[in-house]
């Protein structure tokens, strides 16, 4: 596989990919030379934070819906391509920056101190588009709730404990519009009350 920048931004670059792939369909070999233009951007991730039978949702105002929606805490794991690309290229694991930006953004965002966490899945966009989420579990925190709602120039996010039955509900009637996300909380909630 070989990458050609051809634009690079602060959070995207376009590359034009080159790749070659061989696999087995009913016992004979195929190969095929691909040519992508693929759209890339650093990792995000995103939390299940829970207590008891609720799910902690952020309820936050966003500019390209211009509405409020209902998402689980989290955000980059980098602010640039610059530093992601940097680590990644010299073949540096990303693991510590992932953790330290789960512990980070459930800070800043919904005010939850992590204290242990699990990765529950990464969810990965498709050939043409590269932005991973890991999704992670977080059943152990301290809760340092505010009241404020503004938290940072640019974010208006307010916390909600909201039931799985509610949670459920969100996702399917659209409240929680990033797709991946719907999936995600959907398929805990059904794995935990074993639906």
């Amino acid at each position: 596989m070989s990458d050609v920048v051809k634009f690079d931004g602060k959070l995207f670059q376009i590359v034009q990919r080159t790749k070659e792939v061989e696999f087995q369909v009913n016992n004979q070999t195929v190969f095929k030379r691909l040519e992508l233009e693929v759209a890339r951007r650093p990792p995000g991730i995103r939390a299940l934070v829970i207590n008891d039978n609720k799910l902690l949702l952020a309820c936050e105002y966003r500019y390209e819906l211009d509405g409020w929606d209902y998402r689980l805490p989290g955000g980059k794991v980098f602010d640039t391509n610059e530093e992601y690309f940097a680590k990644t290229q010299l073949g540096t694991p990303i693991t510590d920056d992932i953790i330290h930006a789960l512990k980070r953004e459930l800070l800043e965002e919904v005010d939850i101190e992590v204290k242990n966490y699990t990765l529950l899945n990464v969810s990965h966009c498709g050939l043409t588009v590269e932005w991973d989420l890991h999704y992670f579990l977080v059943d152990q925190y301290i809760d340092h709730t505010s009241t404020s709602i503004q938290k940072t120039e640019y974010e208006f996010i307010q916390s909600r404990w909201v039931d799985f039955s509610t949670a459920l509900e969100l996702c399917l009637n659209g409240s929680v519009s990033e797709a991946r996300t719907a999936y995600e909380i959907i398929r805990f909630i059904l794995n935990r009350i074993g639906g």
